[in-house]
């Protein structure tokens, strides 16, 4: 009898805050007032090396996967960060006023006056879109009558 190989554990967060709440029948968490999630993220394929993951925010909904089924603490689907929200991952930064972090996936998704930083380079616009994993970013404005503007720096976009 065969049994299926256990996927490999979500990295756990660190969360703080000045206030947190948590709502068992919604699965949800919310942290107010400087709030802090902090995450190391195992080596992968693209990066040979382990990733610290920080988000802050002025407040956070904490959404949870619904592991009824299991008998595991719960793990992390998405955070929504509101107001003077901060991502950072080694080179990589985001600043914005809203931005939903999908844990499971990697994808980090911004809009309201973003700032994008990469390796020196940075991209700013109305919306974002960056799937950490396949170190891939998209940077639009809020309609078609919006701009992008873009400080490249040579030959530091490439890894």
């Amino acid at each position: 009898m065969g049994y299926a190989s256990p996927k490999a554990p979500q990295p756990s967060f660190v969360v703080k805050g000045r206030e947190m709440h948590y709502e068992p029948k919604k699965n949800q968490s919310h942290v107010k007032g400087d709030a802090h999630a902090i995450r190391t993220r195992p080596p992968s394929k693209t990066s040979p090396l382990p990733r610290t993951q920080t988000l802050t925010a002025d407040y956070f909904q904490v959404n949870f996967s619904d592991l009824s089924d299991q008998q595991s603490s719960q793990a992390i689907d998405t955070i929504e960060a509101k107001g003077n929200v901060y991502f950072q991952e080694e080179d990589f930064s985001i600043r914005a006023e809203h931005c939903t972090y999908d844990c499971k996936t990697n994808i980090i998704t911004c809009d309201g006056k973003v700032v994008l930083t990469k390796a020196g380079s940075t991209i700013e616009g109305q919306k974002a879109t960056a799937n950490l994993e396949l170190d891939y970013y998209n940077v639009t404005g809020k309609d078609k009558s919006d701009t992008v503007q873009a400080v490249l720096m040579p030959n530091r976009l490439q890894d």
